[in-house]
This record gives structure tokens, C-alpha cells and sequence, in this order.
């Protein structure tokens, strides 16, 4: 499959994904205390996407109002790792499940989204990392090397091989947004972007069947979703995406 005959919203909706990352999955991943989005951040990524807003990307309807929840409890890694590889360590929770919901949540407003968001995704599921995106990236930038190959996690155990074709990083690689594609996948799309230990990453790989999209929880925490691109494709349509 080349990636010219895959559906439209895949080959122009991708960056999109991006930006829903950066803005909605990282700058604004504690409602009530954003941090400033760099515009060459969100330029590098939405190139000529035509898009309207931000929070149009993450709207959806509104659930029935959960009960009051305990957030007073909220714990770093609230769940065991199940399964370990050298940087990352998954736990098998269903992130689905509006118990393991409450767990991962800060507050009340991402309880109520990710109960929304559960209608658009397969599976959701907690993992570990040891070692930052943004590590490799200071180390490249303090070699002055490329930065040419990553690892991310997939579910259940599974990594993910990156082959790096751009990347753009700032303050000595605290921050960054690194795009390419998954090794021998040409046709595959990836988007990984961090800032001050918060990380994430979209993966688009029509030919495997990939559709993931990871935000941050807390510094070595990433919540890694399998989405469903043809309801995706349609909240993307409803932006001004074509």
C-alpha cells in the first residue's frame, strides 16, 4: 500500500494527531495551569493542516456527571508492572474500566474525558518508562549527533522501532518534536513530542493495523491508547480537516 492511496484522513490528518499531543495531551495536560504552546512547535507540526482550534480536536459529548472521586489520593505508578523491557514496563489494568479511570485521572475533568474519549479507543493502557525521549535528545544535541533511531512502546509488552527523518529540539533538548517513520513501514507516520519531562506520541501504521496515540501522566509515565482511525477520521473531518 503506498501511502498516496491511503485514506485522505490518514495521509492529511496525521499532523492533527499531532497537534491534539502537543496541545490537548502535553501543554495542557493539568486543566487550569497551561503552559505557553511555542507557535514554531505547533507550525512545525500543522504545516498546512487546515484547522480551526485546539479544543475543537478533543471536543466530545458530554457524559452523565461522574460521582465525586477521591482525587486526593492520586498516586505516581498506582498500578504494578506486569511486563518489563529494558526502558519500559507495562501494566495490564484496563485503562477502559471506570474504576482504573479513576486511578489514572488528576481530576475530575480528565475523568470525565477519558470516560468521553472511551468511545474512540480500543484499548488504554498505563506504562512505565525509565528512560525520557528527551534524554536522547540531549545527548544528541550535547554530541552534536543526529538523532536517527527511538524505541517506543506499543501495548501488551510490545516496542516499536522509529526511524527519525526531522527532527526540531529547543533548550538543549528539553523540548522537541521529533517525526518519522516505523523501521521497513515506509508507508507508516509517527509524531513524538516533549517538553520538561511530559511526553508523547502518535503512531499511524495503516498496513499493521497501529493506531496509537500516547500522552503523559506524570515524568516516566505515558498512557498509551489503540484508537479507532475511522472515528478519529471523523472527529478530524468535523475540524476543517478535507
Amino acid at each position: 500500500m503506498k501511502f498516496e492511496r491511503l485514506p485522505y484522513h490518514i495521509r492529511h490528518g496525521w499532523p492533527v494527531l499531532g497537534v491534539i499531543l502537543l496541545v490537548a495531551g502535553i501543554f495542557f495536560w493539568r486543566p487550569g495551569k497551561p503552559v505557553p504552546v511555542p507557535a514554531k512547535h505547533v507550525a512545525a507540526v500543522v504545516a498546512t493542516t487546515n484547522l480551526t482550534t485546539a479544543t475543537n480536536l478533543v471536543a466530545a459529548p458530554k457524559s452523565p456527571a461522574p460521582s465525586p472521586l477521591p482525587y486526593a489520593t492520586f498516586q505516581k505508578r498506582p498500578f504494578a508492572v506486569a511486563l518489563q523491557t529494558g526502558n519500559y514496563g507495562w501494566t495490564t489494568n484496563d485503562g477502559r474500566d471506570p474504576l482504573v479511570i479513576r486511578e489514572l485521572a488528576h481530576n475530575d475533568f480528565e475523568y470525565r474525558r477519558m470516560l468521553d474519549e472511551n468511545s474512540t479507543i480500543y484499548r488504554r493502557q498505563l506504562v512505565y518508562q525509565k528512560n525520557p525521549f528527551s534524554l536522547a535528545a540531549q545527548r544528541a544535541v550535547h554530541f552534536d549527533q543526529p538523532l536517527s533511531r527511538l524505541t517506543l512502546p506499543n501495548l501488551d509488552g510490545q516496542e516499536l522501532t522509529v526511524d527519525i527523518s526531522r527532527t526540531e529540539i529547543e533548550a538543549g533538548g528539553d523540548r522537541g518534536i521529533l517525526t518519522g517513520r516505523l523501521a521497513g513501514r515506509p508507508d507508516s507516520l509517527v509524531s513524538i513530542a516533549f517538553i520538561g519531562g511530559r511526553e508523547g506520541f502518535t503512531v499511524v501504521s495503516p498496513a499493521d493495523k497501529i493506531y496509537l496515540y500516547a500522552e503523559p501522566r506524570e515524568p516516566g509515565e505515558l498512557v498509551v491508547k489503540r484508537f479507532d482511525p475511522a472515528t478519529y477520521g471523523g472527529v478530524l473531518a468535523g475540524c476543517g480537516v478535507k
